[in-house]
């Protein structure tokens, strides 16, 4: 579990006039706010996730080295890398907003076993 703490350093003026808060990392919600703000990072749309289950029942039954085959294993690269670049973007934008509303972000992080 990682949590991000969130508020003012001292001595720094403020940009906001927002109180301090925490940001916590989690497996059903990419991260929660202690606004109350829940946000999961994007994946593939509905379309897309059932294209790509086409293509990889499609690609488990043609011939290994085939040039059918390589051209199936393209398209399913091309569905995941689509898919990274989104949740790539995501993380950019959602920590860019977080570093604009806070003053001082701290993380904390707990090892639990």
């Amino acid at each position: 579990m990682v949590g991000v703490l969130c508020g003012r350093a001292r001595g720094v003026q403020p940009r906001s006039d927002r109180e301090s808060g925490g940001v916590d990392r989690g497996c059903a919600n990419s991260i929660a706010t202690s606004d109350g703000l829940l946000s999961s990072a994007p994946g593939l749309t509905p379309g897309e996730q059932a294209r790509f289950l086409a293509l990889q029942q499609q690609l488990r039954t043609q011939k290994k080295g085939s040039n059918r085959r390589e051209r199936t294993r393209r398209k399913l690269a091309r569905l995941a890398r689509q898919a990274a670049d989104r949740r790539k973007g995501w993380v950019e934008q959602t920590t860019t907003a977080l570093i604009r509303e806070n003053d001082l972000t701290l993380l904390v992080g707990a090892c639990q076993r």
